[in-house]
């Protein structure tokens, strides 16, 4: 069977690798394993997202996410050598940097709906651009975005982000202790909720996303992802139901802790 060069050949569970996203993110992971494209960032004004709703977002290739996110897949030609990964992912920040800087700053943005940045440079320019964009909002639009890159082998600290609005992706408890101590605020992936309402969950205080129990309820209408003053005074991490693929992602979240 032929493979085109970025065809995710094995998904763990990644929600950007189903369903209309899949082909958004093929394309993209296409583009960027052939040369360092400025088309292989794309950058949506008012993007028509069911779940984030109308907000303006970037995606950028896989490449740029650590390959230590158990939710990580299988891509065909993708960039193994460590330093050559590097060197591109720190390019596609700059390239999606720009675009950033591009977007007019009237509706909140969610930077990297696809990709992450995997290394303190990546981080720093991004949230460079993350912090630009809200100072340039004249209706104190806001941008933010997540990441697993806090996590061990790359261990970026939160302060490496410049100040923008960065919550740490976590899958346990015990991620999320280590996370804040980084400086982050948190948000959890697990198999299900045990409430609708803010509880403790392993002695962890969990704000549940309004999105898996109401799909009107848009991250643009909602943004506490953004909130991060909020979730650092009250100590509550933002708990994410697995959506898209819920068997192959717990599989992969179960693996990845043994």
């Amino acid at each position: 069977m032929a493979h085109w060069i970025g065809e995710v050949l094995i998904n763990n569970g990644c929600y950007t690798n189903f369903g209309m996203v899949k082909h958004t993110t093929n394309r993209i992971n296409g583009k960027a394993l052939v040369s360092v494209d400025e088309s292989a960032v794309t950058a949506v004004e008012k993007s028509s997202n069911g779940k984030i709703g109308i907000m303006h977002a970037t995606y950028a290739p896989q490449l740029t996410c650590p390959t230590s996110c158990p939710m990580y897949p299988k891509i065909f030609g993708d960039i193994t050598d460590s330093d050559v990964r590097l060197h591109v992912q720190i390019q596609f920040a700059e390239i999606e940097a720009r675009k950033i800087d591009a977007l007019p700053a009237d509706h909140n943005l969610r930077a990297h709906v696809v990709g992450d940045s995997s290394n303190s440079i990546a981080a720093g320019i991004i949230g460079d651009a993350m912090v630009r964009y809200e100072a340039r909002s004249t209706n104190g639009s806001l941008a933010y975005t997540y990441t697993h890159a806090w996590d061990e082998p790359y261990n970026v600290p939160e302060s490496d982000w410049h100040g923008a609005r960065v919550l740490a992706s976590c899958e346990t408890d015990e991620q999320i202790t280590r996370a804040r101590s980084l400086g982050y605020a948190c948000e959890w992936t697990y198999d299900e909720h045990e409430s609708q309402k803010v509880h403790e969950r392993d002695g962890i205080k969990v704000l549940p996303c309004p999105n898996n129990f109401n799909k009107d309820v848009t991250c643009a209408m909602c943004m506490k992802c953004a909130d991060l003053p909020l979730l650092k005074a009250r100590n509550w991490a933002i708990g994410l139901a697995i959506h898209g693929a819920k068997i192959k992602a717990c599989k992969a979240i179960a693996a990845k802790q043994r």
